[in-house]
């Protein structure tokens, strides 16, 4: 007589679940592709490391704009996720102290009219700290600087003047169409 095989049952949970993976990304690039992901905590994951590399030298904010990366971190600066939104506005903001990027985020009016909306009405004072650097950063430029004042930006800016965060004040205060109307300013 034959050995009657056990029919396995692949219904049962556990078996048609994914294991989890742990890896180890040790490139920028390995990073950026990780951005793409639908996992909140593996984009934060991502976030975090670019971040940490980032603030450690401009070169380093060059290098994250010539690969491509300011396009990436876009859709990502209005994630549902408030730390994938959080990240991503920091590293952009930080990334206006390079010229390649302020001089990409001007080229395009909608990023700018983005930050502006963010600002605008993001609840969050993160959020509202990098937009507002963002902001600041970029009305650096004369051309930004008239679209800004042609929006209800500085209406805005000095609504957030009265910020309980000290560094949304200060990003607000820096944009140079705010100093002279601000009650702070010494001329």
């Amino acid at each position: 007589m034959k050995d009657k095989k056990k029919k396995e049952d692949r219904s049962v949970p556990g078996k048609l679940d994914f294991d989890a993976v742990i890896f180890e990304g040790k490139s920028l690039e390995t990073c950026m592709l990780v951005l793409k992901s639908t996992e909140d905590p593996v984009i934060i994951k991502a976030l975090s490391s670019i971040n940490n590399y980032a603030v450690k030298a401009v070169e380093n904010l060059q290098k994250l704009y010539t690969v491509g990366l300011i396009e990436i971190l876009f859709p990502l600066i209005q994630h549902n996720d408030i730390y994938v939104k959080r990240f991503s506005t920091k590293i952009i903001a930080e990334m206006c102290s390079v010229e390649d990027a302020k001089n990409f985020l001007i080229s395009s009016g909608e990023h700018v009219n983005l930050f502006m909306e963010m600002l605008q009405k993001d609840t969050d004072v993160v959020v509202q700290e990098f937009c507002s650097l963002v902001l600041a950063e970029l009305s650096t430029v004369h051309a930004v600087c008239a679209t800004l004042l042609d929006s209800e930006i500085p209406h805005v800016l000095l609504i957030r003047i009265t910020s309980p965060d000290p560094d949304v004040q200060k990003n607000s205060l820096e944009s140079p169409y705010v100093r002279p109307l601000s009650p702070w300013y010494s001329f």
